[in-house]
């Protein structure tokens, strides 16, 4: 009989920026799963597919690996590689956008956009399970709300999940967390913001103020969830309630 165990089921990574390891070298996977984590999640903003010939340029490895422009394509490759860990994929809001509109700052015309719910919504049908946005960085920071509206509605019409790196994650965390759960009542898709946090700590008392905007929103019936918080903040989010060990820096 085992002491001081315990028997748990598989951890779930929430935020891993790339699958692509898993390809170069299939026990990547060992760091994964001597940690107990048994699925990951992968895309923030990227993704590994729809891509065109100048987005495969930019992964570094690209030389290494067949060309693929699909997700059917790209979880082929997954399956001749052979990995040892669950791997679950969202399509990158800046994906889309680099393959329609590019690197440049400016906002997408009516065709372009639907072309852009195009990729989303075939991204979708082949097995992706959601819309990610990392609007710190650019260019995924050009994108507007309306526009993330629009995508996420297309994830939503396949029951997907909207996953973000908000906007900003110091003093205007609080439009930004307000931003998230906009994008998620106007598209009617639950959502999940990325390591939550108030970065910088003259900013550490909005936190509370963040969470309450949180559970207010689940009080209205829009789906939140968190994770990689921050700033003596251990949280676990287990459907409406929230755990917290570690006191909080906003007291």
């Amino acid at each position: 009989m085992a002491h001081r165990m315990v028997v748990a089921p598989g951890f779930i990574d929430m935020l891993v920026g790339s699958s692509i390891p898993l390809l170069l070298d299939p026990q990547a996977a060992d760091s994964k799963l001597l940690q107990g984590v048994t699925t990951i999640v992968v895309g923030e903003g990227d993704s590994m597919a729809p891509q065109n010939e100048q987005t495969l340029k930019d992964f570094s490895a690209s030389d290494q690996l067949p060309a693929w422009h699909t997700f059917t394509e790209y979880f082929q490759l997954l399956e001749k590689a052979g990995i040892a860990v669950n791997v679950v994929h969202n399509v990158g809001a800046t994906q889309v956008r680099r393959i329609v509109v590019g690197d440049a700052d400016g906002q997408p015309s009516t065709d372009q956009l639907d072309r852009m719910k195009a990729h989303v919504d075939e991204s979708m049908r082949q097995g992706a399970v959601g819309l990610s946005s990392a609007l710190i960085y650019p260019p995924g920071a050009y994108a507007r709300t309306s526009e993330l509206v629009e995508l996420a509605k297309t994830a939503a019409s396949h029951h997907g999940v909207y996953f973000t790196h908000i906007r900003n994650e110091g003093r205007e965390l609080l439009p930004s967390v307000e931003e998230a759960i906009q994008i998620g009542r106007e598209a009617h898709i639950p959502v999940h913001i990325y390591h939550l946090k108030a970065a910088g700590q003259e900013n550490w008392s909005l936190f509370g103020a963040a969470l309450k905007l949180i559970e207010k929103a689940r009080d209205s019936r829009v789906p939140q969830s968190f994770a990689h918080a921050a700033n003596d903040w251990v949280l676990r989010v287990a459907g409406t309630q929230r755990v917290e060990t570690i006191r909080a820096a906003s007291q």
